[in-house]
């Protein structure tokens, strides 16, 4: 027998802003599914050089014309050379469907189907009455687009709206996706600072050599603040009680997985905002090298790195991480990699090349830190 009257729930966990399908939902409805999909491809059009978009609908199609045999399968996985395309009978969850989308910038819904976090109303006269049955759907109105019929035969719509509702008469379509171009803001930037590992090569506390006159790991969150991001010291369990800073500590929660697990500890933390990561083994970054990782940033990927033409890989130790790398990073992990550097490679990234390789040398041993140090002098 069981008992849940000693029930203790797990300790709870910071939640990303999610909706029904992922970040920035946005269901459309009150017009016909063809209206709809055009305005979505619109949408897409406008916006795919720079931002992912993907459209949720239903198939119109009867469904006895599918191919029986091909669904014997419970999933297909087919290569159309320019797309690739998944089949599976299986219904994911709301949770299936966040990670399928994870990916994805804006997530415009047929809401004649299916309920998003937000949404924009067409009114046009044929759909009125199906709009009316359907007002259970009308969560966070964002949008209200006249085509033709106006907001002021439609009083039942008035208790689902709000001061910051937009309404697009007849003559204001053309400003629709400019303005839902801008609604989509770029996640805040944390700051995170790698002092966690235990410097076994290098003899001594890495993050504690002095290579600009004070502690590596305070000039690095020095430097970090100093771009006004919120910045933060990642640690052992072990160094959280030994550690004096006056920077906030994240200890890992991933335990023996290195940089991967702080930086995953950090996503945990704090799942809606971007990371920038930088380690202490880096002695020679700048204050330029931070710039060029922020100004260059994109958001659309899922992580903005550098090249390191000394390895001919992606630069780990110094990344700009995306919140859409949190399930991609669990992912690797769940699969038996927990190597920073081949989720970068396998990964959709923003490559960069350093305005100054020396940046990126890497600093483990002793003769490598007085190397560094020399350099630091030089200027």
């Amino acid at each position: 027998m069981s008992s849940t009257g000693n029930h203790h729930k797990h300790p709870p966990l910071a939640r990303p802003e999610l909706g029904e399908w992922g970040h920035n939902e946005i269901a459309l409805l009150g017009a016909p599914c063809s209206l709809i999909k055009m305005l979505a491809e619109s949408i897409a059009e406008s916006m795919h050089t720079r931002r992912n978009v993907c459209y949720v609908d239903a198939d119109h199609a009867e469904a006895d014309t599918y191919d029986a045999a091909t669904f014997q399968f419970n999933g297909l996985y087919t290569d159309k050379i320019h797309s690739r395309r998944l089949d599976f009978q299986s219904n994911p969850s709301v949770y299936g469907r966040r990670a399928i989308l994870s990916n994805q910038d804006l997530i415009l819904v047929n809401g004649n189907h299916f309920a998003a976090k937000e949404q924009i109303v067409f009114l046009h006269s044929k759909k009125i009455e199906s709009l009316q049955r359907k007002t259970d759907r009308l969560t966070n109105v964002i949008a209200v687009i006249e085509i033709d019929t106006d907001l002021n035969a439609c009083p039942f719509l008035n208790a689902f709206l709000h001061t910051h509702t937009r309404v697009f008469g007849s003559g204001e379509q053309h400003t629709l996706i400019p303005w839902l171009d801008k609604r989509i803001t770029e996640a805040p930037v944390k700051g995170l600072v790698l002092a966690g590992g235990k410097s076994v090569r290098m003899g001594t506390d890495k993050s504690m050599i002095q290579y600009h006159g004070i502690p590596q790991r305070e000039h690095l969150m020095q430097m970090l603040s100093s771009l006004l991001l919120p910045t933060y010291l990642s640690c052992r369990p072990g160094q959280a009680d030994e550690i004096k800073t006056d920077f906030p500590l994240i200890p890992d929660r991933f335990t023996g997985l290195g940089p991967y697990g702080a930086i995953l500890s950090a996503m945990m933390f704090a799942p809606d905002y971007a990371w920038l990561v930088v380690a202490t083994d880096l002695p020679m970054v700048t204050m330029d090298t931070l710039r060029q990782l922020i100004e260059y940033r994109n958001p659309s990927k899922v992580a903005t790195a550098f090249h390191n033409p000394s390895t001919g890989f992606p630069e780990p130790l110094i990344t700009l991480w995306e919140p859409k790398a949190y399930p991609v990073l669990l992912s690797f992990l769940a699969q038996g990699n927990s190597c920073p550097r081949k989720a970068l490679i396998n990964s959709d990234v923003q490559i960069l090349e350093p305005h100054d390789p020396q940046w990126l040398m890497n600093v483990n041993t002793p003769e490598e830190a007085e190397e560094a140090k020399a350099k630091a002098r030089a200027g």
